[in-house]
């Protein structure tokens, strides 16, 4: 059944891909992607990776994928992309998806020409990054640069990343569906943007970095 059609209000906290009449409030993480990686070629970085999950809606994250190439494109960075941009598959019948992150990243690391700076887009990876950087004896940023999505003041503090506004997404939540009951019609289509908190974890690149 169509819940619209039905007049039953909908608003829902995914950014729906391509045109949708489906309300919806989300957190942009366009904007953060967009914002991190200008970040990282403003410090003179070019081997630049995205660590990210699995998702319920991929095709939102086929779209950042294209921003991560378009951006890149446009600073010059031309070569093949594809092995710094790291998409963790879920299995949905096994809870490994953590290892899996540890195993890709590891992974990263021992590319030929492995990445200087890497944005991790999920609130998980970060403690089993930290685990490789410390094996392999990289100190951030002296030696990788990174950046976190979303920030975390109680686990990370220390780790430069993008605050969701959690506060202002529930507000407009429950607006919205106060105003999509007593209007089945009314608009709310809504991204918001995160603010950067920056802890000094992203360094000028040094030439010739070893990993």
């Amino acid at each position: 059944m169509n819940l619209r059609q039905a007049d039953f209000p909908v608003i829902i906290t995914n950014e729906p891909t391509g045109f949708s009449p489906i309300n919806f409030v989300d957190h942009d993480h366009a904007s953060s992607l967009e914002r991190a990686l200008h970040l990282f070629l403003e410090h003179g970085h070019r081997r630049i990776a995205v660590m990210l999950p699995s998702t319920t809606m991929p095709a939102s994250f086929q779209k950042l994928k294209s921003l991560f190439i378009n951006t890149l494109f446009e600073h010059g960075i031309r070569d093949d992309v594809d092995p710094y941009w790291c998409y963790i598959e879920k299995d949905p019948s096994r809870n490994d998806s953590l290892y899996r992150a540890q195993n890709a990243l590891e992974d990263l690391l021992d590319l030929p020409e492995p990445p200087t700076a890497i944005f991790f887009f999920s609130k998980f990876f970060l403690k089993y990054a930290q685990d490789v950087f410390k094996r392999r004896g990289l100190r951030i940023p002296d030696d990788i640069s990174i950046i976190n999505s979303p920030y975390n003041p109680y686990l990370y503090p220390d780790i430069s990343g993008f605050d969701i506004q959690y506060e202002e997404m529930a507000r407009l939540l429950l607006e919205g569906i106060h105003k999509t009951i007593e209007n089945p019609y009314h608009h709310l289509q809504k991204l918001i943007p995160a603010k950067y908190i920056d802890k000094g974890t992203v360094a000028y690149c040094r030439a010739g970095r070893h990993m």
